[in-house]
């Protein structure tokens, strides 16, 4: 079962992963009035055969109420392999690399702390690409992901962001 689970994942990685959409409007939960909040933005990677379902990823951040501590992750379907990892990569370009933390049956989530200019760049993106390997492949699968306005997605969730 986990086997075909994988393998499954795995082929609809490679055959039709750089089919990203984008949900425009991401979600923002934040935990009580001092707590951290969590932005994100819900990506589904189009089936590669008709009939499958399409696999879920999603690229976020988290970040504390003041603006401090901003984290990107992404989470990203089973056949990732692990070692290279993910990486976002921004206008400038501004690459993020995003270290695998944990994977679970349905995925995996990998992150990075970002610095002052990272999340600058980010906040001002209109895109991103998000890039990692299907297991076994010889080049990553990228695709562009559509930023929605998240300066304005953090403010209205009461984030404060420094300029």
């Amino acid at each position: 079962m986990h086997r075909s689970l994988f393998l499954l994942s795995f082929g609809a990685c490679c055959l039709a992963a750089p089919a990203l959409a984008a949900d425009p409007s991401p979600s923002t939960q934040c935990e009580g009035n001092a707590g951290r909040c969590t932005l994100t933005l819900p990506l589904s990677i189009a089936a590669g055969k008709a009939g499958e379902q399409p696999v879920g990823a999603a690229l976020g951040l988290q970040i504390g109420r003041g603006g401090e501590e901003p984290i990107l992750f992404a989470l990203a379907p089973l056949g990732t392999a692990v070692r290279p990892g993910l990486r976002v990569v921004l206008p400038g370009p501004v690459e993020v690399p995003l270290a695998v933390d944990v994977c679970f049956p349905d995925g995996c989530r990998a992150s990075a702390p970002l610095d002052a200019a990272q999340m600058s760049v980010l906040l001002s993106a209109p895109q991103a690409d998000l890039q990692f390997f299907p297991f076994g492949a010889e080049a990553p699968v990228a695709a562009a992901v559509t930023l929605p306005d998240l300066r304005g997605s953090l403010s209205g969730a009461g984030v404060t962001l420094g300029d």
